[in-house]
């Protein structure tokens, strides 16, 4: 452009170049992942470096776990995870006692609570000695927050070679 007068401008074409130049699209992002999904790939990818068959999702009756881990394949599962982001907590510690009272796993029964106040509301729960409502499952389930889980699974990961060594038959 030049001035081509009080007030006026001319515009001057120029040479163009040989390829059009095309507006760069967009950078798609994928929706990021939630911290309920984050939870459960991370449980996931530790059982896996562990040698256990593990399960997103695993179905049983009208219930459906969010990991399961197996020491064989076609065996019943040796640890169950649940992982409390938002819901209600008072379903999945049923769904944690039915997994108790079906399969009996070996390994425990994990429970991940992302909120302060769920977990105070878990710790109530799960009195033992009769008190609580699900004082039955209360020795045998362990209760993670997702900083706990972060550290393992960043600790398993990082040494996941060493970690499959040492597990080896």
């Amino acid at each position: 452009m030049r001035r081509a007068g009080r007030g006026y401008w001319q515009v001057e074409k120029t040479q163009e170049t040989s390829e059009p130049v095309s507006p760069t699209p967009p950078e798609v992002r994928p929706p990021p992942e939630s911290p309920h999904e984050s939870l459960k790939s991370k449980i996931k990818q530790i059982g896996e470096v562990l040698g256990k068959k593990c399960h997103v999702e695993f179905p049983l009756d009208n219930y459906q776990y969010d990991v399961v881990w197996k020491e064989i394949e076609g065996l019943l599962p040796s640890h169950v995870f649940e992982v409390q982001d938002k819901g209600n907590v008072d379903l999945a510690l049923s769904k944690l006692q039915h997994a108790q009272h079906k399969w009996r796993p070996t390994g425990g029964l994990f429970f991940v609570v992302t909120e302060e106040k769920d977990r105070n509301k878990v710790d109530l729960l799960l009195r033992p000695y009769l008190e609580g409502t699900f004082h039955k499952i209360a020795g045998k389930t362990i209760v993670l927050t997702p900083d706990v889980v972060d550290q393992i699974h960043a600790t398993i990961i990082a040494h996941a070679e060493v970690v499959r060594r040492f597990i080896e038959d």
